[in-house]
Order: C-alpha cells, then structure tokens, then sequence
C-alpha cells in the first residue's frame, strides 16, 4: 500500500515536471503561482466579515420600566438576524472552496478577480444589516445582488481558470468523457442557482427564502454527493469535505477578532479625555477604568481557553465532513457572541458605580443599565453562561465523532465503530468538558441565587478556575504518558533475541514464514483503520506489539 501511494505521488511529481515543461514551451507567464497565500487572505476576510455582525449586537439598550429579561426578549431578532446572517457568510467560504479544488494555480488576473469577489463579501454585514431593519423595503435585494455578484465572479474565473489551463491535477486526469459530463452538470447547477438568485432576488419576501437556499446548498449537494456518489473520480468529491488546515485558519481568524474586538470600547468611546486628566491626574482616569480592562482581561482569556480546547479536539480530524461543518459554524456563531456577553455582564455589574461615580471622565459612557443591577446580573450571568454552554458543548460533538471510525465502500458508509478509549482520549474528554462544566455550574448559581456578591464571584471564580485545570490536566496526563513513555523505550532497548539452536530453527523459520502473511494483513487493516474517518493519522505507541517496535529500532 505504502509503495502505491508512493508510486501515485511520483507519477503527480513527474505530471508537475511535465506540465511546467509544456508551460514553458507553450510561453506561459512567470506569474503562475500557488494559490496558498491568497487562500488564507481570503479565509481571513470571510472569518472578519462573519465575525463583525456581532457589532450591531452590541448597540443594547434597555428602556425605562423595563427588566433584563424583557430587552433580551426584545433582542431576539437581532440574534436571529446575526446567526442567519453567520451561516449565510459560511456557506459563501464553502462554495468557494469547490472553486479553489478545482483551480490548482493562479495568476495575476486570477488573483485580481478573487480579491474583486471578495469585495462583496465584505459588503455581506452591511447587506444583512440593512435586510434586517428595514424587511419591508425590498432591502433583501441588495443581499441577493451581492451573493449574484460573487457567483458571477466564480463563474468568470472558473472559465478563466480552464482556458489558462490553471486547473488542479486531479481534474486534469480525468478522461475527457467525464471531464465534459462534469462541467455539464456543474454548469447547469450554477446556472440554476443563477437564475433563482436573479428571480427570487427581485420578489419581497421571497429573497429571505434565497438567503435560506444559500445556507443549506452546500449541506444538500453534499447530501446529493452522499447518495449519488458511482466513482470516486467525480467532480462531486469536491463538494463537503473540507481539509482541517482551512477549517483551522477560518476558525483562528474569528477567535482573534472575538478576542480582541473589546479593546476598541476604552481605546476609542471611553479613552480619556484631556480635560479630564488635567482635573483628575492620569492614574485617577486609568482607575476609573478598571472594569473595562477586567472586561477586555476576562474575555481574551476566555476566548484563549476555548481556542485551546477547539484545537485539542481539532487535531484528531483530517477531514471535515459537512455535518461536522455544521457544528464547526455553530461553535463560532456562539462564541462570537463573548463580545456581547462580556459587555452584558460589564453594564449590569457597573451600573452602580458609573451612577454614583462623580467623575466627569464617566459623563461621556453609555449608560444603557438603569434601575437596580442587583437584579440584573444574575440575569446577565445566566444567560451568558447558557451561550458559552452551547457554545462549548459543540467540542464534546467534535470529539465524540472523531472516536467514531466510520469505513467506507465505493463512496458510502458502511459500518461505524466505535475506537477504545485509551489515557490520551481521556485527557482530551476531560479537557473538552473544563468549559462546559464550569458554564453550567455558574448558570446554575446564577439561576438559583439572587445575591449580586455571589453570583460575581462565581463567576470571576470559575473564569480564573478554569486554566488552572487545564494546566493540572496537562502536568498529570503528561506525568502518566511519560510512565508509559518509560516503558516504550525499555521495549526498544530491550536485549536481542538469543540465538537459536540449529535444530529449533528450522520449525522456528517454518512459523515465522507461516504468519508473515497474517501480521502483514493486520498491518495493512490497521493502516486503513489508521486513514478512516475521525482517527488520527499515526497510531499511538500502545497499539504497537513488541515485534513492530524491535523493527522500528532496527529501521532507526
């Protein structure tokens, strides 16, 4: 197996060197490149246009005679506005990732239209923004218009892309039958969706229902790909999966600005003023600021550790599938709400003091809480903690299915089964659950106490809690897995076997000869278990018997 695959990539190499080859005498220009860099350009500005919909969520405001409880209700729609608005921006970066599997080089001009599409992505939280406030003015129109002009783009430089002959290689080796047979049927699927965007876009009300179609196509095509699947050389297979460096790249780019978005709020509105510095002093100014940076502190420490606990548990993939796709983009549209959260809790737990401060560095802040925030805290912190709960509860999915080995046969799922929960899976179970349990213990408090001290501490308690348990996880995992690490190297540094009798050697060759093939099977199942869905690439020590790690020594 493993001389197949080294096999299939020299012949790739050698249709690389032959390519460049004909390239050069065809007098291709010296501007074709990778297309890496502007992929992860373009990762980041769908993880940043994705990301700040969350800033008109921000902009809350409680009126008079009015409890917590009642604003949040009144909120809901912005809430709904900005998850739909998230899926919309996540389906568009899954589209685009089939063009970017079917262009395997890129020039100038090409770098220029896909910089070009990403214009409108950009403009896509200003278009669901706009659709949102004003549903009653045709204002779905412009957000149709801008999904119809990007797909407009991808059509353009697909055509491009196959008469500059940028196309992958794994498109290129497809016959010529089924390259035409392809590009029909993904021809007519564009042109589909091309003219539902053009009539759909243009009838009230009916454009939410194109926006709807746009978050669920992908999912259904990747369905479709599921049921229909006859070959593996398809064009199909470039529909759903989607690699887990993307995946990572996408995900860190919405972590970063979540984590460092509240810096904007006393680096800007809340900056000290020069008056104020003149009267009070400087020292005095940064006091009266000292909420907002246990705010900032408190928020990119949570986002850190949600970071860490996502990379744990993404690491175990290589592949995601468009389920997991789905949870993947329900865990960002939660946590991109810490932002909102954090402030929440910030206005509610300040009130007070913003209200009797006699700073006049003070007279220029928002006060969007009023009333008495003994009441409204306990109501902040419980429905912050619900959200992160949500949020991080996706992890536990993540990782629940990456102990799933799913094998497949020609393209469909066949078996599930279930791996054995070995000490390095524990320690990743038990790192997944550090956020949800913390979550639901100060929900819990928050839901059941009214005392504002309580809940506060709590809170800040299990936010300083929960590194610290990581850390704890880590020392004592790290401490049992150099104990098995020990007696790894003594089965390496074991003596060699003692020679043996000439006449026991004979029977002792026969057998050995007799379960060649047998361990050479094992082997090879173990490799394809080792390649299936939801495992890791290379097996872990403790499924090496003594015999494959005396010839790993040997090899060393």
């Amino acid at each position: 197996m493993e001389e197949g695959s080294s096999r299939n990539k020299e012949n790739f190499e050698m249709f690389d060197v032959v390519q460049e080859n004909n390239n050069e005498k065809a007098g291709v220009s010296a501007d074709v490149t990778e297309p890496g860099r502007l992929r992860s350009y373009g990762d980041a500005v769908f993880a940043t246009a994705a990301t700040l919909l969350i800033v008109p969520v921000l902009e809350f405001n409680i009126k008079r005679e009015e409890t917590l409880k009642e604003a949040l209700s009144r909120h809901v729609p912005k809430f709904l506005v900005f998850l739909g608005g998230h899926l919309v921006i996540c389906s568009v970066w899954e589209l685009q990732l089939v063009r970017q599997k079917i262009i395997g080089k890129t020039d100038d001009f090409l770098a220029i239209l896909n910089l070009l599409s990403l214009v409108f992505v950009t403009f896509l939280p200003f278009g669901v923004r706009l659709a949102s406030n004003y549903p009653d003015l045709h204002t779905s129109v412009s957000l149709n218009f801008l999904l119809l002009l990007e797909k407009v783009l991808e059509l353009v430089m697909l055509k491009y892309a196959s008469w500059k002959k940028l196309l992958s290689v794994e498109y290129q080796a497809l016959d010529n039958v089924e390259i035409a047979k392809e590009k029909e049927t993904f021809w007519y699927c564009v042109l589909f969706l091309f003219t539902l965007l053009m009539a759909w876009g243009s009838v009230h009300y009916m454009g939410y229902v194109t926006i709807a179609l746009a978050i669920f196509i992908p999912y259904v095509i990747a369905f479709c790909r599921w049921l229909w699947k006859d070959s593996s050389n398809s064009l199909w297979k470039y529909w759903g999966c989607i690699e887990r460096e993307r995946m990572e790249t996408l995900t860190d780019g919405a972590l970063v600005i979540v984590g460092t978005i509240l810096v904007i709020d006393f680096s800007t509105d809340n900056f000290p003023t020069e008056s104020a510095i003149q009267k009070y002093g400087l020292w005095h100014c940064l006091t009266d600021k000292r909420y907002n940076f246990q705010t900032y502190l408190g928020t990119y420490l949570g986002v850190c550790i949600i970071w860490f606990t996502h990379h744990s548990v993404v690491r175990q993939f290589e592949k995601f599938t468009p389920i997991l796709v789905i949870v993947n983009n329900f865990f960002l549209a939660f946590m991109a709400c810490i932002p909102f959260l954090a402030k929440l809790v910030y206005n509610t737990n300040t009130a007070d003091f913003i209200t009797n401060s006699t700073s006049t560095l003070n007279s220029t802040m928002n006060h969007s809480i009023v009333g008495n925030p003994h009441t409204y805290l306990p109501t902040a912190v419980a429905f912050s903690s619900s959200i992160i709960l949500i949020g991080s509860l996706t992890n536990i999915i993540l990782l629940i299915a990456s102990f799933c080995n799913i094998e497949q046969k020609d393209g469909k799922c066949c078996e599930i089964k279930c791996s054995k929960i070995s000490s390095d899976k524990v320690y990743l179970i038990l790192t997944a659950i550090v956020v949800p349990f913390l979550s639901l213990i100060t929900m819990l408090v928050s839901l059941t106490s009214t005392s504002k001290v309580t809940v506060e501490w709590t809170f800040k308690g299990c936010m300083v809690v929960a590194p610290f348990v990581l850390f704890f996880l880590k020392c004592y995992f790290g401490c049992c897995r150099k104990g098995s690490s020990s007696s790894y190297e003594q089965i390496l540094n074991a003596d060699p076997v003692e020679p043996r009798s000439k006449d026991n050697a004979n029977d002792d060759d026969a057998k050995d000869d007799h379960t060649k093939d047998d361990k050479e099977e094992s082997s090879l199942t173990d490799r394809k278990s080792v390649t299936s869905y939801g495992s890791l690439s290379v097996r872990s020590t403790s499924q090496l018997n003594p015999i494959e790690l005396r010839r790993i020594k040997n090899k060393v």
